[in-house]
């Protein structure tokens, strides 16, 4: 192993070995901050849920559990497993996949009646820099980006959506007032 100096950190693209460490300290309290958000986040829409009555239309379920069950395909294949290969039971995936798929389902619902009610909206802008930042992550050009999520319509219904439901989800947890609780997950629970 080389040694922990600043020619290591030079390596790395940083001057110094200190800053190096301010770098990766930065870097784990960013993630640490990012996961205690998206707990709470879940958490909100989980309190949202169990005080709000959400009908979930047939139909939207039988959509998100299709693609609930091509995402967990995709992930056992990409792990080198089948489903209904040794160990994996087909109506236990599937069980999983409804349950999955009424609950994203509810959620989004719930959001989209939120932003309707609150007037949210998803501007150009926003989806522009959307468009770019897909972009740039994906190391692609971003024309191509843009086509492929406009959609043959040009409106990126599925794009507007996505962002419509982040934003939503952002403006309630801006508002929400949280407190400790002992052994909750993150620490925190929506009051």
């Amino acid at each position: 192993l080389p040694p922990l100096d600043d020619e290591f950190a030079k390596d790395l693209g940083v001057d110094t070995l200190d800053a190096l460490r301010a770098k990766i300290r930065a870097e784990l309290e960013r993630r640490r901050w990012d996961e205690q958000q998206a707990e709470e986040k879940r958490a909100l829409l989980t309190v949202l849920l169990d005080r709000h009555q959400v009908e979930l239309p047939p139909s939207l379920v039988r959509r998100e559990a299709d693609l609930v069950r091509e995402r967990i395909a995709r992930h056992l294949e990409a792990a080198g497993a089948t489903p209904g290969g040794p160990g994996i039971e087909p109506e236990a995936l599937d069980r999983e996949a409804v349950s999955a798929a009424e609950e994203r389902v509810k959620w989004d619902l719930l959001l989209e009646a939120i932003a309707e009610r609150e007037g949210l909206t998803v501007g150009q802008e926003e989806i522009d820099r959307e468009v770019e930042r897909l972009a740039k992550e994906a190391r692609s050009n971003v024309q191509e980006v843009r086509r492929l999520l406009a959609g043959e319509s040009g409106a990126f219904t599925g794009l507007r959506a996505t962002l419509l439901r982040e934003k939503t989800l952002d403006w309630l947890h801006t508002r929400a007032k949280f407190r400790e609780e002992e052994g909750a997950a993150g620490g925190q629970e929506p009051k």
